[in-house]
């Protein structure tokens, strides 16, 4: 009866304890399991309940903090909404009381039990302080109060009330509320806070200027007119339910979301925001609050890292696809640094190298250590202001590459060297463009400079970039920079048509033009020309230069103007001379054919006797068994005059075609040389000392010393000779000699010719074939490789020719008029 009543009293208020049960450990307790017996008990279990009347509960629920009625069992009969919303009970169980004891936490029960005991049997007061557990699952102190009254039947009833201990904050001082607006004002993170209704409640000042919300006091509804929320990318706009002050008042922890906050007045900042609900003491849910940390800084820094490690990454696939490294070198400690491109440029794999110089310096090629290390450390010295150097690098497998280096100075404070950096290049292929492009324009020099014509080259817009020198002469020019860029027309000033402008105008169309002008030397001497202008084309076939070829008519003309009476001879002349003309012009296009018919004209006869010779051997295989040295050595000596002929195609068409320099050991190309000329048996020709290994064009190189070494044979007086060959280190070069112990040169007027073409010392009657063009062959190839040659006078028995060689292919110095050929060549 009194249990209903108390029910009824509850429902009647429309709330109560919950219908969930109490969270583990909070499992009914057993009387027999206390330690001492239970206090005044005389009555058996159960009781007649405690009849609660409304007044009772009137006081409960007055109660600010939970408060609860309690019978001396220790039962509870009633409990106050803020013990209904602390333990989330909305209805007393009326199967089996509830006893107090079993919200409490196992290590508390034992000291209840023992306070309980004695205030319940001497009906005094009781306060202790015990846990409790929450809604939320958190074990909680309080400071617990019971205190015994009687009801309207004289029953003891206790009256309990638990205020949580550090539940609220201390705010220092009297004036609380300045202290918590000057605490949210100086916070530096962001602190927003809503109502349990969702309603705006709080933005403290920072939070105020993440939003670009003004100073003055705003309504809560119009705040979101000042900014929009997305996402960390700032390009999704958040929806209410992914805003994390609402996930929070929907029960959710929120940690770490990053959003992007754009204020409508200007400006983004990315934010990382945590959350959470607010409940009050007794579980009661008040809002939420969430605090935000500006991370812009932080995100324009990630954002700046990103940007650097992607340019590194650029810079890597740069480096590699540019054939580059990086290299850094600590003058002071001797440490270096290279990045991992520059190991694969000299032959490492990445990451295997202790990065010291010896490694670097293993790879430079012996010839150019000494260079190398002396560009470096004037760049050190300051007597150059950086380090540039090209060398020869030689990986593990022999193959021979090219670097360009270059390197910055870095000093310390007091302005002296304290480290280098800088970059390398792998050149190799230019070097080798660059010696194509100089036996290009070396065979193009050579065809210029053999005509007889005045020939120009023009850019676009009719000026002179280049002539040659037979023009220079036919032209009387003394000085060619004087005129270089001139206007080609202004030499046509005395023209009496307009065929000049005409004809560089159809060239420059694309089209051939001729015609016959008068031009005056730069000395005044008038001059008749007959021109032909020519397009040149470049790679995709449009006009790119100017071709002026002028040939100098003025005495053909002269006679014209005389109006001599042969006219029928001068018409044969003039037909002849067109022919002669047409013939050349013919004969320039066969000589392109001549080298390859020349080859194939002698390889025929040496194909003839290699297989007459296999005839022979086949027919004498009866009588003579085996191989028959005889025979193969005329099999050997037909190969190798067979590759002497391709040799010499080569060489011919080295204007044309690239002639590479290779790795060359002059002592084997001695060997096959000597072995080529088949000295007399008692001649002895020696090679004084060890011979150098070049980077250079092997077949020049055997033409000199085939041409040298032939002449001390041929003519030798003795046939038991000597010839000594030796080598000498000039640095950059090598001094080779050739001596012989025969009857010598004689040291008068005429020593000066050997070097001529067509020029001898022999009689025209001498059994001794010689042309006159062996010396002056060998003089033209040696000074075309940056060499000299000459006769050593201080040899006073026989002659000795000493000519030098370049260690390395030699580079050519361009000018304006080589730039001028250059772009003629293309």
């Amino acid at each position: 009866m009194h249990q209903n009543k108390v029910t009824s009293v509850l429902g009647d208020r429309g709330e109560g304890i919950g219908d969930r049960t109490l969270p583990s450990p909070l499992s009914p307790i057993p009387y027999s399991l206390f330690p001492i017996p239970y206090p005044l008990s005389p009555i058996p279990y159960p009781l007649s309940p405690i009849p609660v009347t409304v007044s009772y509960q009137k006081l409960l629920d007055r109660i600010p903090h939970l408060a609860w009625l309690m019978n001396d069992r220790g039962e509870i009969v009633a409990v106050n909404q803020q013990w209904c919303r602390y333990f989330a009970r909305h209805s007393l169980d009326e199967e089996r009381p509830w006893l107090f004891a079993e919200i409490l936490d196992r290590e508390d029960r034992i000291s209840w039990l023992h306070s309980w005991q004695e205030s319940n049997s001497l009906q005094t007061g009781l306060n202790i302080k015990i846990r409790l557990l929450s809604i939320q699952g958190n074990w909680e102190w309080f400071q617990v109060e019971l205190d015994p009254d009687l009801d309207e039947l004289g029953h003891t009833i206790w009256i309990g009330t638990a205020i949580r201990l550090g539940g609220e904050a201390v705010i220092p001082g009297q004036q609380s509320t300045q202290f918590l607006e000057a605490l949210l004002s100086n916070a530096s993170d962001g602190i927003v806070a809503c109502d349990a209704n969702g309603h705006l409640v709080l933005f403290n000042l920072a939070a105020q200027a993440f939003h670009g919300m003004p100073p003055e006091p705003i309504e809560s509804a119009d705040w979101a007119e000042f900014y929009d929320l997305f996402d960390r990318d700032g390009i999704k706009n958040l929806t209410r339910s992914e805003v994390p002050l609402f996930r929070a008042l929907q029960g959710e922890t929120v940690i770490s979301q990053e959003m992007t906050i754009k204020s409508k007045r200007g400006g983004d900042r990315s934010i990382l925001a945590n959350a959470t609900a607010i409940y009050s003491p007794t579980g009661e849910k008040l809002g939420a609050v969430a605090v935000m940390r500006d991370i812009t800084a932080y995100k324009q820094a990630e954002t700046e890292r990103l940007r650097i490690q992607l340019y590194n990454e650029q810079l890597s696939i740069a480096m590699r696809v540019g054939k580059a490294g990086a290299w850094n070198w600590d003058l002071y400690t001797k440490q270096t640094f290279w990045t991992p491109e520059l190991e694969v440029l000299f032959g490492y794999e990445p990451g295997s190298t202790a990065q010291v110089d010896r490694q670097w310096l293993d790879r430079v090629h012996p010839e150019d250590i000494d260079r190398v290390e002396t560009t470096l450390q004037q760049a050190i010295d300051g007597i150059s202001t950086e380090y540039r150097c090209e060398y020869r690098i030689v990986l593990l497998n022999g193959e021979i590459r090219w670097i360009d280096a270059i390197g910055e100075l870095h000093p310390d404070e007091q302005g002296k060297p304290r480290s280098m950096s800088g970059l390398v290049y792998d050149i190799t292929e230019r070097k080798r463009v660059e010696q194509s492009l100089q036996h290009n324009e070396e065979f193009t020099r050579q065809i210029l400079e053999s005509s007889q014509d005045c020939i120009k080259v023009l850019d676009l817009e009719g000026r002179l970039l280049y002539m040659n020198d037979n023009g220079k002469l036919l032209m009387e020019i003394d000085n060619f920079d004087s005129i270089v860029n001139t206007k080609w027309v202004e030499f046509w000033q005395d023209c009496e048509t307009e065929d000049p402008v005409n004809a560089f105008a159809t060239a420059k169309a694309g089209r051939v033009a001729k015609f016959e002008g008068c031009a005056p030397t730069t000395r005044g001497t008038q001059k008749w020309w007959d021109v032909v202008v020519t397009p040149i084309l470049d790679p995709e076939g449009k006009v790119e230069k100017i071709l002026s070829v002028s040939r100098d008519i003025t005495n053909r003309r002269q006679l014209k103007l005389l109006n001599l009476s042969q006219t029928a001879d001068l018409q044969r002349l003039n037909s002849s001379l067109m022919l002669t003309q047409q013939k050349l012009q013919e004969r320039n296009v066969e000589l392109d054919r001549f080298v390859s018919i020349a080859a194939h004209d002698l390889k025929a006869p040496l194909r003839a006797i290699s297989n007459l010779s296999a005839w022979i051997e086949e027919d004498l295989q009866a009588q003579i068994p085996g191989e028959n040295p005889q025979l193969k050595l005329l099999r050997q000596r037909v190969k190798r005059m067979d590759a002497l002929i391709d040799g010499l195609l080569r060489y011919s068409r080295a204007g044309r075609k690239e002639l590479a320099a290779e790795t060359v050991d002059v002592a084997e190309v001695l060997a096959e040389t000597i072995d080529s000329l088949s000295p007399p048996s008692g001649f002895e020709i020696k090679v004084v000392n060890s011979m150098p290994i070049l980077d250079t064009k092997r077949l020049l190189l055997t033409q000199v010393f085939a041409n040298l070494i032939g002449n001390a044979v041929k003519h030798h007086n003795r046939i038991d000779g000597c010839i000594e060959i030796s080598a000498e280190d000039l640095g950059d070069r090598h001094r080779f000699s050739i001596a012989d112990d025969g009857p010598g040169i004689p040291e008068d007027e005429s020593r000066w010719r050997i070097f001529e073409i067509f020029q001898t010392l022999n009689s025209p009657t001498d059994s001794t074939e010689n042309t006159g063009i062996g010396l002056a062959l060998v003089k033209k190839i040696v000074e075309s490789e940056g060499g000299e040659l000459w006769l050593d006078d201080e040899s006073k028995l026989g002659c000795r020719f000493c000519f030098t060689w370049m260690k390395t292919v030699k580079t050519a110095v361009k000018t304006a008029a080589d730039d001028a050929k250059s772009a003629f060549a293309d």
